[in-house]
């Protein structure tokens, strides 16, 4: 089509884009010795690529740059040449070197709109074959993910299976030791039986001439044999009575606190359901005072608090803030027990208080608590809850979990009792099997108790009987136990955990069990909302004070960032909600529980 005498095709080198490497020669009987070339030699091909724009040179003359470029391509001499770049776009991937260095024929415009069009399909099957070459190496790559997945479940089942046929050799070797239990029994039976003919034998010898002391002793006797019997008969029937229960509720007591964990959820939807009710108790705000009684935090609801801008409350005396008598004879004393640095233990007994006052024309209730001191024995400032009447209505709901939680504890406290006694040997002697069966069931049923123990920690949250311990806390040894418990619901999306911790963090003051609770929740929210294959990055700073903390010490900040969709601002004020749920579907971002 182009009735070229020589055609050629050039490729970048990729680790010298200064350099290009003849990649393609036609007619492919002339041969080089030189293969690529360096556009700081060819000013031809440097400004092809360079602009982006073809080069034309119909009169190269005796040029040594173009008698190299021509030697390149296996011509001895040079001719009319034709440089047309291969494009991507704005980017070079080669360049269509064309020559008629025998014929000698100059190149027309024609000629130049023929170069581009070859050029635009030679680009083309370029950029398909790189991009044909980069999709065989990613399903090369997924290949070897599956073969690799399906290498790890196969050794998971056949774990399993080797756990099912050591569970089914265990429950041959406990029926197996029944039996032979059976046998001793029996075996006693014969030994009875024995002697009960040996003392009527006796009997019978003595008829002629009885001794009535003898006789009674061994009427005695036989009578204590046989007591001894039919306590053996009946503690063997008790044990195997209690093993075979003991047995059936272990395997229905988790399907139990499931069924009850769907029903408490399912109660607390109701609630959720019901219309307010006047009066119900809300959290207004929260005041935190220092030892001279100014304010150094505030949080409410919104962005004001006490009709006054959150920012124009902090730095402001405590006592100032309201206009109620009863306020200010409260607040008043409460500063009066911090200046005088009495112990911590009278001083929490005189600040730990609750009290109603009028604030803002509404009927508010008012807790106090102190703030302990971390560097010292003492307090430093003082905590400020405002909120409304305790709720009613949250009553029925706990008294309902505490009856179900009972109904739980009752067959777990006889299946319990009778492990602890088998345990015990006070009915016969256990194998080193049967023990280490029968611990297995007791260790069974404590995890069981803890979930019953989080489930009366939630009905204390609810009924305002919660009792935090603050302690110190090393944050990094926590946040990699909340990672090792959820490392399974991460593994099972294939996502990664990155961690981003300030080194060193110092410990903080707080309590721990809820801590913990807390970033537990918050990492099993972002995986569960985090799409497969995707990062969680856990991060830890030391952050100086805020705008809204005047004076106060450096804190320690936590986030946990996830590739999910985020939270709506509408739904952001509720995130604290548990179970909260935005138009019937779950808040985006948040999982199934809240934060916590």
């Amino acid at each position: 089509m182009l009735e070229s005498d020589l055609c050629a095709i050039g490729l970048p080198v990729a680790e010298d884009p200064n350099r290009v490497r003849i990649a393609a020669r036609h007619p492919e009987g002339a041969t080089s010795d030189e293969e690529v070339l360096t556009l700081r030699d060819q000013p031809a091909l440097r400004q092809a690529i360079h602009r982006r724009r073809r080069v034309r040179v119909n009169e190269p003359g005796e040029s040594a740059p173009l008698s190299r470029l021509f030697a390149a391509l296996g011509s001895p001499r040079p001719g009319p040449l034709l440089i047309q770049p291969l494009l991507d776009g704005e980017h070079v991937i080669g360049v269509l070197i064309l020559a008629n260095p025998r014929s000698g024929r100059p190149w027309t415009a024609e000629d130049e709109r023929l170069a581009d069009l070859v050029a635009r399909r030679v680009a083309a099957v370029l950029v398909n074959a790189h991009r044909y070459r980069r999709i065989e190496q990613r399903v090369e790559h997924l290949t070897q993910q599956l073969r690799q997945r399906e290498e790890a479940l196969s050794r998971q089942r056949a774990e399993m299976e080797e756990q099912v046929t050591e569970a089914r050799g265990e429950a041959r070797r406990f029926a197996k030791r029944l039996m032979e239990a059976e046998q001793e029994l029996e075996a006693h039976q014969r030994r009875m039986n024995e002697l009960v003919a040996l003392v009527n034998a006796h009997q019978t010898a003595l008829q002629e001439a009885p001794s009535p002391e003898e006789l009674e002793q061994l009427s005695a006797r036989l009578a204590q044999l046989q007591e001894e019997r039919d306590v053996a008969q009946a503690e063997l029937a008790r044990w195997r009575q209690e093993t075979n229960r003991l047995m059936a509720l272990q395997e229905n007591l988790e399907g139990e606190l499931k069924r009850a964990r769907e029903r408490i959820i399912q109660l607390e939807e109701k609630l959720q359901q019901r219309p307010p009710v006047a009066g119900q108790a809300t959290l207004w705000g929260v005041l935190v005072a220092d030892a001279q009684g100014r304010v150094v935090l505030a949080q409410g609801e919104g962005e004001t608090l006490l009709k006054r801008p959150l920012r124009e409350i902090v730095g402001q005396p405590l006592v100032e803030l309201c206009a109620d008598p009863r306020w200010q004879e409260v607040m008043q004393g409460a500063i009066e027990v911090l200046r005088d640095g009495e112990a911590a233990a009278e001083t929490t007994a005189r600040l730990s208080r609750a009290f109603q006052c009028q604030i803002d024309d509404r009927a508010v209730q008012v807790e106090l608590r102190p703030l302990p001191d971390g560097q010292k024995q003492g307090h430093s400032g003082l905590l400020v809850m405002l909120q409304g009447p305790s709720p009613a209505e949250r009553q029925p709901r706990a008294e309902m979990i505490a009856s179900l939680i009972q109904e739980l504890r009752t067959p777990m406290t006889s299946i319990t009792g009778y492990t602890d006694l088998l345990l015990s040997e006070s009915v016969g002697i256990l194998g080193a099997l049967q023990r280490k069966f029968l611990q297995r069931v007791k260790a069974n049923i404590e995890r069981m108790h803890a979930h019953l123990d989080d489930l009366i920690e939630v009905t204390a949250i609810d009924t305002g009987q919660l009792r935090l311990e603050p302690e110190p806390v090393q944050i990094a040894g926590l946040i990699e136990e909340a990672i090792m418990n959820a490392a399974t619901q991460c593994a099972e999306k294939e996502i990664n955990i990155h961690l981003d911790l300030e080194e060193p963090l110092p410990p903080i003051y707080a309590d721990r069990d809820g801590l913990s609770q807390v970033m537990l929740n918050l990492l099993s929210n972002a995986c569960l909302v985090s799409p497969s294959g995707s990062q969680v990055t856990i991060t830890a700073r030391v952050q100086p004070g805020g705008e809204h903390a005047i004076g106060s010490p450096d804190y320690l900040v936590i986030t946990v960032t996830d590739a999910g969709g985020g939270i709506p601002p509408e739904d952001r004020h509720r995130v604290f909600n548990r179970l909260y749920r935005a138009d019937h579907p779950l808040i985006p971002g948040v999982g199934e529980r809240g934060v916590g």
